[in-house]
């Protein structure tokens, strides 16, 4: 239900979902509010406007939040600012070294969904739309992508996996 039609409650199930086997009285309070909160907004509209044929993605990564330092990857997709996919997933794999690997670590994997956006767009005709706006809030993250790789000892370990 979160994933299809509830975008709103998606980061709260996904916070959830990971404290099933293991749930204390502080999760079981925030269960409930969920639970209130569906209940009050269940006439709640989901309201699609078209403002335009442009795509924007939202990515952001929230460091070392989860078990064994695992950081939390969102990811929103808005087309003609109507937004049509969200996502909010743990990050697998290994942990990630600091808050700047975290957030590129998120790009790399919302880059699959920037591509299926631009298929998608060109497969109903739509050749000459302007490119996908990607909107990022870690300056260190920003800077690597702007620049390229740039090889020192900080960030040497990224480029095999998301600069090549």
């Amino acid at each position: 239900m979160a994933r299809k039609c509830r975008f709103d409650i998606q980061v709260t199930v996904a916070y959830l979902s990971t404290k099933v086997m293991k749930a204390n009285w502080s999760d079981f309070i925030k269960l409930q509010k969920l639970i209130s909160y569906l209940h009050f907004s269940i006439d709640l509209p989901l309201i699609l406007r078209c403002q335009g044929i442009f795509a924007e993605v939202f990515v952001d990564a929230s460091f070392a939040t989860h078990k064994y330092s695992r950081s939390h990857t969102g990811c929103a997709v808005a087309i003609g600012g109507a937004f049509v996919h969200c996502r909010s997933t743990v990050q697998g794999g290994t942990s990630s070294k600091s808050s700047c690997e975290a957030e590129i670590r998120a790009m790399s994997d919302s880059a699959g969904m920037i591509l299926r956006i631009n298929q998608f767009s060109e497969e109903v005709g739509f050749t000459d739309l302007p490119p996908v706006h990607i909107h990022e809030d870690n300056e260190s993250s920003i800077t690597l992508f702007k620049t390229g790789f740039l090889k020192n000892r900080a960030s040497k370990h990224y480029a095999p996996r998301y600069f090549s």
